[in-house]
C-alpha cells in the first residue's frame, strides 16, 4: 500500500497550541463511550501526543547535560539506566522511556477512553503472564491519574487539561469539517490497535547518538498496518540537548 498524499504531513502540534489555547474540561466531562474512530482525528490525536513524548526525552536530555550544581561532580545521578537484560546494552531503559509512554497514554486515554487497544513497549511484562482479571476500584484510578498527572508537572509538559489534544491537524489537508466524519474516514474502535514505542533508540540515547532516537506510534486495523506517526526530537541537535526543534512525521498507507 501507498501513502495517502494528502495526509502526509510533518507537524509541530505545538506550533498550532499556541493558535488554539483551549481548556478541555468540559469535554472530558461530556465523554461518552466511543465505539468508532475517526481516522484522521486518531492520527491528530497521536501526532499531539507523540509532540509530548518527545518533550519528555529532550527534558531527560537537558537534565542528563545540566545536572544541578550540587551533582556536578557525580554524573551518574543525571540519569539512571535499567537493563532489561543484564549486560546487553541494546536492552536499555531510561526514565525517558517511561515517562514519555505514560504521557503518551494519558493523552490518548484522555480523547479515546479505556476501549481503545493500546499497546506499550514498556507496560510491565508481568501483566501478560497473569490471567487473573484485575479489578481496579474508583480511589486506585484516581490515584494513579494524579500520579501520571505530576509526571507532566516534572518534565513541563503540557497536560490535556491545558491544552486540550489536538483532532483537527489535518483538517486544512483533507478540506473537511472536523466533525464531519465521513463512512469512509470513520471505523470500528473494536478492530484498531495502536502500538507505542516511546523512545525507539535507547542505546542511541544513552550513548548520545541523539539523530537516532525516535518516538512511534503505530496503527493496525484488522490485525494489518495502516500508519502511523514518528517523532524525532532531536531534528535539529546538539550533544547538550539544547535548542533543538521536535517535529512529528505522520502519514496513513491505505490499499
Amino acid at each position: 500500500p501507498a501513502p495517502h498524499p494528502a495526509i502526509n504531513n510533518t507537524f509541530s502540534p505545538l506550533e498550532h497550541h499556541n493558535q488554539h489555547k483551549q481548556e478541555s474540561m468540559s469535554s472530558e466531562s461530556s465523554l461518552q463511550v466511543q465505539t468508532t474512530v475517526s481516522l484522521t482525528k486518531l492520527l491528530s490525536s497521536l501526532s499531539d501526543a507523540c509532540q509530548r513524548g518527545c518533550q519528555v526525552i529532550q527534558a531527560v536530555q537537558r537534565k542528563r547535560s545540566h545536572p544541578k550544581k550540587e551533582d556536578d561532580n557525580d554524573a551518574s545521578v543525571s540519569m539512571s539506566v535499567q537493563y532489561k537484560v543484564a549486560d546487553d546494552p541494546r536492552s536499555a531503559l531510561t526514565e525517558a522511556d517511561v515517562a514519555s509512554q505514560k504521557i503518551i497514554l494519558y493523552c490518548l486515554r484522555h480523547v479515546w477512553g479505556e476501549e481503545l487497544n493500546i499497546i506499550g513497549e514498556e507496560d510491565d511484562d508481568n501483566d501478560d503472564d497473569n490471567d487473573e482479571v484485575k479489578v481496579v476500584d474508583e480511589a486506585e484510578m484516581e490515584a494513579e491519574k494524579e500520579s501520571d498527572l505530576k509526571v507532566f508537572q516534572k518534565y513541563n509538559v503540557p497536560t490535556p487539561h491545558e491544552h486540550a489534544v489536538l483532532q483537527d491537524i489535518f483538517k486544512k489537508d483533507l478540506d473537511t469539517d472536523a466533525d464531519a466524519d465521513t463512512d469512509l474516514d470513520r471505523v470500528e474502535m473494536k478492530d484498531l490497535c495502536l502500538y507505542i514505542d516511546p523512545m525507539d533508540g535507547t542505546r542511541e540515547f544513552v550513548e548520545q547518538r541523539l539523530q537516532n532516537v525516535q518516538c512511534l506510534i503505530g496503527v493496525t486495523y484488522k490485525g494489518q498496518p495502516v500508519g502511523g506517526v514518528v517523532g524525532l526530537p532531536f531534528i535539529s541537535f546538539d550533544n547538550t540537548g539544547t535548542d533543538t526543534n521536535t517535529n512529528t512525521n505522520t502519514g496513513f498507507a491505505t490499499s
